[in-house]
């Protein structure tokens, strides 16, 4: 990300698309869940599961992220804005998430989170953990592609 010896081009925004299973969500007190499960690969970016907690007043979901960086060249996914010079900040909002059910309805969200590095998180409300019993789908539009080259 500090371009010391890459050229590093911003290129389009990459929705991701994931289907949450029913047995990863914890919906006991106070449980949280380790699993680091890889979920997903796109654009030499993997999307792991890293756990899922039972808090007091919502059910939180924390995405990890982990990079095949090629010594020449790449590609990757992040969600944080690289600027013409050398700075970056997270480019992570509330409406770069949406949740649904299997059926497509619409599941709201308590509160997001983003950081460190390209990990983004999110908690439902224990009033809509019905909702998710039967997993519930991600979307993720808060990715930037980006492409490196070795100078």
């Amino acid at each position: 990300m500090e371009r010391k010896q890459y050229s590093l081009v911003k290129k389009e925004k990459v929705p991701i698309r994931i289907f949450v299973k029913p047995e990863w969500i914890s919906l006991n007190n106070e449980e949280r869940r380790i699993f680091n499960k890889e979920l997903m690969e796109s654009h030499g970016t993997h999307i792991l599961l890293q756990d899922v907690r039972k808090r007091e007043n919502d059910v939180y979901f924390s995405f990890h992220t982990t990079f095949d960086v090629k010594p020449k060249k790449g590609e990757f996914l992040s969600n944080i804005l690289v600027y013409e010079d050398g700075s970056y900040s997270q480019s992570g909002s509330f409406d770069d998430l949406k949740l649904s059910d299997p059926a497509g309805r619409e599941i709201p969200i308590g509160q997001t989170g983003s950081g460190p590095g390209s990990d983004f998180s999110f908690g439902i409300q224990t009033s809509d953990a019905d909702r998710i019993k039967d997993g519930f789908v991600v979307e993720y539009l808060g990715f930037i592609r980006y492409e490196y080259v070795r100078k």
